[in-house]
């Protein structure tokens, strides 16, 4: 990776690992408030995580039957919408709120 025009070097250190998904995260996407993030995996759940302590707040399982492609989280920071992850180059089939 190069480093952003003026900047020196680029270091890239983990600042939290939240542990949960037991397979790829396909997508996250940050809540307004910025102390909280849902995060999207092919093994059919959909995750919240307190960006504070690094916690899980809430789970959502078998969210669509291929897994989740994507997660999005509305402007008010109250509705989290998915859509199902194809695999075979298909138009999703399924899209979701929680």
């Amino acid at each position: 990776m190069q480093p952003a025009c003026g900047a020196a070097e680029v270091i890239l250190e983990p600042t939290m690992t939240l542990k949960g998904h037991m397979d790829f995260v396909s997508s996250i996407s940050y809540c307004p408030d910025r102390k909280r993030m849902v995060s999207g995996s092919y093994n059919k759940t959909v995750r919240q995580w307190d960006l504070q302590t690094g916690k899980e707040i809430e789970k959502s399982r078998d969210v669509h039957e291929h897994g989740v492609g994507m997660v999005a989280v509305s402007r008010d920071g109250q509705r989290v919408i998915t859509n199902e992850d194809v695999h075979d180059g298909g138009e999703p089939k399924d899209t979701r709120e929680l």
